[in-house]
């Protein structure tokens, strides 16, 4: 891409912003959920990856690391392939679309610096795969883009089904890593098709079925691979899917509240420009279709329907409130609705900065709010396993089973604190359930095991459970003395219910 030293400096200083903002949580080596197990039962985790179809991550964190985990290598590695998607598709959009010389820059800062990223990344031992999975759907976009959209002549036949095969590769590793990143794919090509569209240089969605035979082929390809290898199907998302099981009306009310969180800017899992960008997309589309005839301004109308509607693909599919982390599509929608209303509808130049740079700093500041958050929480659980190995020390853990009864939440009401979805939840209350009085022993112990470096026994019988519920009504629970009790085939740690 060729840059004027003005661009390049300022893609530079917003690089070094998103760096600045990610990286005290990218080098961070607080423990994790998930994350965890790679230290002491990382057998666990790559049984889990084939599980759920993430073959890339097993080949990655098996056969290529070797089993050598390090938090602080993914969270570099990130960072570096997560940078250079920004700088890809600001570069991308200046070359092909957008000529304005700060457009770059507050795309990759309204891109770079949103805090829905950092719950994709709390779980550190996918951080380097998952960088390069949203490196590789934006390469694909852009790929597709100069395939479908290349003016006559400009590119040869033989060039452009080369694009398609190497976007289809670049998509089929993501579908292998992690499916969520393929919203990362359709919200870049969809804003490239508003743009296309708007451009008037495609009349007809007939432009568009190379890019749905193309996707039609990838999931071939993907069945095809799974088929081959005797792979088994992964169920990590036919399990959350709710449309068969719970009436269609409770589906409908998830898609519509999640829709609402994500205008009204529901806590920092679901801060964007997305509300201004949908305003502003509306505006655009009612002056064209002033402007314009119905079948002139047809086309816009659908992609524009199209491109506010990935972020929300998700809570489409499952019919259900997607956890924050698989809503990866919205910064990225979000970031680029405003940077291509901006081209196509502009308004005073010292507006749109000042609102860029408003929400800037704020996604900057929650970004650091849940890293200072997740610091806090770990600095808690460090306290509590510190403690509790000092009771269990002595006891024969080799040959009986730990229970633990209740849960410690991580609570801390400062305003410096952000306790939304998984930052600020304590492994001593990760999946506990009141219902379920011994439902947080399994992530306890799993703390403990990569605290101390040492495997417990988890597992207990029906019988065992009971006695341990009817033990601990008589017990203090933590951290009173007392709230550690061994028995002939069990311990029971206390903590409050």
């Amino acid at each position: 891409m060729k840059y004027n030293k003005k661009k390049k400096y300022s893609c530079i200083l917003a690089t070094l912003i998103i760096v600045a903002s990610y990286i005290p949580i990218c080098i961070s080596e607080n423990l994790r959920f998930d994350s965890e197990r790679m230290y002491i039962r990382p057998e666990d985790v790559y049984a889990e990856h084939l599980r759920d179809g993430r073959l890339v991550l097993l080949l990655f964190e098996k056969d290529i690391l070797k089993g050598f985990y390090s938090p602080i290598l993914h969270g570099v590695l990130f960072l570096l392939f997560f940078s250079m998607s920004a700088l890809l598709l600001a570069g991308y959009l200046d070359k092909e679309y957008i000529k304005d010389e700060k457009s770059s820059f507050f795309f990759i800062l309204l891109y770079g610096t949103s805090p829905i990223w950092a719950f994709l990344i709390y779980f550190q031992h996918l951080g380097a795969m998952i960088g390069l999975g949203i490196f590789l759907a934006v390469a694909a976009a852009c790929l597709v883009s100069s395939a479908v959209f290349a003016e006559a002549g400009k590119i040869s036949i033989l060039k452009k089904a080369l694009f398609y095969m190497i976007s289809v590769l670049f998509l089929l590793v993501d579908m292998f890593i992690y499916q969520a990143l393929l919203t990362v794919y359709l919200s870049v090509a969809s804003i490239f098709f508003l743009l296309i569209s708007e451009k008037k240089m495609i009349k007809s969605l007939i432009h568009l079925v190379p890019v749905i035979i193309h996707f039609i082929v990838l999931f071939i390809l993907y069945f095809l691979f799974q088929l081959a290898f005797d792979l088994p199907q992964s169920e990590y998302l036919s399990e959350m899917i709710l449309w068969d099981s719970v009436p269609m009306s409770k589906c409908l009310t998830n898609i519509i509240i999640e829709i609402g969180k994500t205008v009204f800017m529901f806590k920092s899992g679901h801060f964007s420009t997305y509300t201004i960008g949908l305003i502003w997309l509306v505006v655009i589309n009612v002056k064209i279709a002033k402007k314009e005839s119905v079948k002139d301004s047809v086309l816009f109308h659908i992609v524009s329907i199209g491109v506010l509607s990935v972020p929300f693909a998700f809570s489409i599919l499952l019919g259900d409130r997607p956890v924050i982390r698989m809503l990866i599509a919205l910064p990225v929608t979000s970031a680029l609705l405003m940077t291509v209303c901006q081209h196509i509808l502009p308004m005073k130049k010292r507006t749109f900065y000042t609102i860029c740079m408003l929400f800037v700093v704020v996604q900057f500041l929650m970004v650091w709010r849940l890293s200072y958050t997740d610091y806090l929480r770990a600095a808690n659980d460090k306290l509590i396993a510190g403690n509790i190995m000092s009771e269990i020390e002595n006891m024969d853990t080799d040959n009986k089973s730990i229970i633990f009864i209740g849960a410690n939440r991580f609570e801390d009401d400062s305003v410096f604190i952000d306790k939304t979805d998984v930052y600020g939840r304590s492994f001593f209350e990760w999946i506990y359930t009141p219902e379920f009085p011994d439902s947080a022993t399994l992530s306890a112990v799993r703390y403990l095991e990569a605290f101390s470096g040492k495997k417990y026994n988890s597992d207990y019988t029906t019988d065992m459970l009971y006695r341990a519920l009817n033990t601990s009504e008589g017990m203090p629970s933590y951290p009173d003395k007392g709230y550690v009790k061994e028995m002939d085939d069990l311990i029971i740690v206390h903590l409050c219910r």
